[in-house]
């Protein structure tokens, strides 16, 4: 299922309300519409400043112009992360974060599986899980290839390499 088709599906059976809440989840530019998107938005900045701060620590930089402002910090999600960024595969790291989105979107929901709420943490799921659909082998190599060739260019290593041949 798309996102569109899911957007469809909603607006079909939900009232006013809850279609401005699956909007305002779709759409980051649009004020959270619900308590639970504007938890969901929180909880992802708290995943993404800890993804920054990780990446800023192992390149020896300070992350303080990446993070963004959020509610608290969650001690699970800043260790979930870690453990996540210590994976030595990208791949791995980054399945790995996207299990802790789904649980973190699961624990939003609370107990009551037919709510608005259970909506809106199956958007975030299907979105996760068309994220992960789109990545091909091809496009990662290609994207590898590109960050080598800048690498190398920005390094002078290509003037170096040339002189050696």
């Amino acid at each position: 299922m798309s996102m569109e088709r899911f957007r469809a599906l909603c607006a079909e059976h939900l009232d006013p309300r809850g279609m401005k809440a699956v909007d305002s989840l779709m759409d980051p530019d649009m004020p959270p519409a619900s308590r639970f998107v504007a938890e969901w938005r929180n909880r992802e900045t708290q995943v993404r400043n800890a993804v920054a701060r990780a990446r800023a620590a192992r390149a020896k930089k300070d992350a303080s112009r990446f993070l963004r402002e959020a509610r608290g910090i969650d001690v699970r999600i800043e260790r979930a992360v870690e453990e996540a960024m210590g994976r030595q595969n990208p791949m791995d790291r980054e399945i790995a974060i996207d299990s802790l989105r789904w649980k973190l979107a699961e624990e939003l929901v609370g107990f009551n599986p037919f709510s608005l709420d259970a909506i809106l943490s199956y958007a975030v799921r299907l979105n996760l899980v068309l994220r992960r659909t789109g990545w091909k082998a091809d496009d990662g190599a290609a994207a590898l290839e590109k960050i080598i060739a800048r690498s190398v260019e920005t390094s002078g290593l290509a003037e170096k390499i040339g002189q050696t041949e």
